[in-house]
């Protein structure tokens, strides 16, 4: 991951958690020449830590392509819809008010013809023509900060349309 964001990882620690990681990760830092490896005391139980202190979520994706400026935006947003009311009626099973219910909606973007495609925020509400502007510039914003410049000028598609649906932070 690192090297897709253009990082060099000789110069980052690795980090080891979960069950078996400090385990693994030795040969891992080995291997990428970490200046170092970082296996704190309770490696083996982070997960679990993390698991237990998330907010309760669910993640949707719906595979649907287009190019950023002919988009049928109705489809776009019955998907997204439809995915945020999956999520709710999902919490809401799970004992989440309907009132405590969080939206993060998110696409896989990409210049057309590239072999892969980065995650892009959207914002609230209904998309359309109008948002063209922003939604290019969302995606240039996050595929400069992962890559230090722009790529080709070339138009932008959107291959998978997110949602992820989230309840309030544990107590």
């Amino acid at each position: 991951h690192a090297l897709e964001r253009g990082k060099d990882p000789h110069r980052f620690p690795v980090f080891a958690f979960g069950g078996a990681g400090p385990v693994h990760a030795y040969r891992i830092a080995r291997a990428l020449g970490a200046p170092a490896l970082l296996a704190p005391l309770g490696a083996g139980v982070m997960s679990t830590v993390g698991f237990l202190s998330a907010p309760l979520a669910f993640d949707f994706v719906r595979s649907w392509r287009g190019q950023l400026g002919a988009l049928d935006w109705a489809h776009a947003n019955a998907l997204l819809s439809e995915m945020e009311t999956e999520g709710a009626a999902l919490l809401e099973e799970s004992g989440v008010p309907a009132g405590a219910v969080r939206y993060r909606r998110e696409a896989d973007m990409r210049y057309v013809g590239q072999g892969h495609q980065i995650r892009v925020p959207l914002p609230d509400g209904a998309l359309g023509d109008a948002q063209v502007p922003a939604l290019q510039a969302a995606f240039e914003a996050v595929y400069r900060e992962l890559y230090e410049r722009l790529g080709p000028p070339v138009p932008v598609e959107i291959m998978n349309w997110r949602v992820t649906a989230a309840g309030p932070e544990p107590d």
